[in-house]
């Protein structure tokens, strides 16, 4: 779904991340040990917004903005 406000919307496939075990100053090496999988993503961003403002947290976060499949 796509807000309103958004004219121009652009999408990026990318790979995502999933964490599966919580972590904090991880060391290198053992970084992989927290990695649950990887996924599909589908990165939105409303371009007229973004180049609009300084900061692109709005043009990427809508609510719709980064459905991941499995």
């Amino acid at each position: 779904m796509l807000p309103r406000e958004a004219t121009h919307v652009d999408a990026e496939a990318e790979l995502a991340v999933e964490i599966g075990v919580r972590g904090r100053r991880i060391a290198e090496a053992d970084a992989l040990a927290h990695i649950r999988g990887y996924r599909c993503a589908n990165d939105l961003s409303a371009r007229n917004i973004q180049y609009a403002e300084a900061q692109w947290t709005r043009a990427k976060g809508f609510d719709t903005f980064c459905p991941l499949g499995t």
